[in-house]
């Protein structure tokens, strides 16, 4: 993935890219679905996009049953999804008159 050999550069440049909600902070509403069953990205691993989010505007959803992406209940992550968007992005940024 980072194309580099030596482990110690390869951790070196995944330190570079890992979220620090003390130093950022995430302002829009924010989404997280989360796969109880994941094998690549365990909850805790999402603890520091919500310590960054307002909470008041912040949703989770966790399934339980839910593998990465989670892609074995495609049909009800996209519904959710798509339901979220409407209720937290439509018309935003449209021009009223």
């Amino acid at each position: 993935m980072a194309g580099i050999d030596d482990l110690d550069r390869v951790a070196e440049v995944m330190d570079g890219l890992r979220f620090d909600p003390d130093k950022h902070r995430i302002t829009c509403p924010l989404p997280l679905l989360h796969g109880g069953r994941n094998p690549l990205a365990r909850y805790e691993d999402q603890e520091p996009f919500l310590r960054a989010a307002d909470p008041a505007t912040s949703t989770v959803r966790i399934r339980p049953d839910g593998e990465h992406t989670i892609y074995n209940r495609a049909a009800a992550r996209d519904a959710l999804t798509g339901d979220w968007c409407t209720d937290h992005l439509a018309g935003q940024g449209t021009p009223k008159g």
